[in-house]
């Protein structure tokens, strides 16, 4: 295992545990669930629905600064930089779409509407884990003994291609 790659549960959990210690106590309750929360944890959409966890739209700019140093944690530089793509892609497909989208909310399109949720308490040996996700974005990692032990299900999208 590369020196990097060794690094990289660290990273993720001083990320994690950084982002985590930004929230107010109402932000907190969508924000940091229990390990395992088995169903929840391992629930996924590509769909612009609600992801479970804070969104983006719910935090100060410097909590959604945190929220994508975690993002980049545990991305290599070209996976989150097309991350950081995709979740502005949003605005164009709105207006691609007429601004007609709505889905029950007042914008269909919302890059706001990304959320985080970390699961367990990042760092140690106990296991936690956590996700990044929103329309054409499903990121999520487990760490297991201090070592990032599944990276899955990971997706990537993008509508306009």
């Amino acid at each position: 295992m590369s020196p990097d790659a060794e690094n990289l549960a660290a990273r993720m959990a001083e990320a994690a545990s950084n982002f985590l210690d930004s929230l107010n106590p109402e932000q907190r309750p969508p924000a940091h669930w229990p390990f395992p929360s088995t169903e929840e944890r391992l629930r996924w959409y590509y769909t612009p629905t609600d992801h479970g966890g804070l969104p983006l739209s719910s935090m100060r700019a410097s909590q959604q600064q945190l929220a994508f140093k975690l993002l980049a944690a545990g991305l290599s530089r070209p996976a989150y930089v097309t991350a950081c793509m995709i979740v502005g892609l949003d605005n164009v497909l709105d207006e691609l779409e007429g601004w007609t989208m709505r889905w029950e909310r007042d914008r269909g399109r919302d890059p706001g509407l990304y959320y985080v949720r970390v699961f367990g308490n990042p760092g140690g040996r106990q296991a936690w884990s956590w996700r990044f996700g929103g329309h054409h974005i499903s990121v999520h990692h487990l760490v297991v003994d201090g070592k990032v032990r599944a990276s899955t299900p990971l997706f990537m999208g993008a509508d306009p291609a």
